[in-house]
């Protein structure tokens, strides 16, 4: 499995990296949203050798930026329906 691994690893922060780069230059999400997800996948790379609490922080910020752009979706949603 470990060449499956490294080959999706490498398909996440690849794609991690293009859709942070849609999010900020469409315009329709937050754009921090998108600055972090990018700065997230970033980190995770950085971070792949040192200590688990190094590594839960960049993950953290990966998911930061999702719920950003889930709690943006939700208030159009909200909004659309009042």
């Amino acid at each position: 499995m470990g060449a499956w691994i490294a080959v999706h690893s490498v398909l996440m922060v690849v794609t991690g990296l293009v859709f942070g780069y849609a999010v900020v230059r469409a315009g329709v999400l937050p754009r921090w949203t998108g600055a972090l997800l990018m700065l997230g996948m970033l980190s995770m790379v950085a971070a792949a050798a040192l200590p688990d609490v190094v590594q839960t922080v960049a993950a953290g910020m990966r998911d930061i930026a999702f719920a950003g752009m889930g709690a943006a979706l939700l208030g159009v949603a909200r909004r659309e329906r009042s």
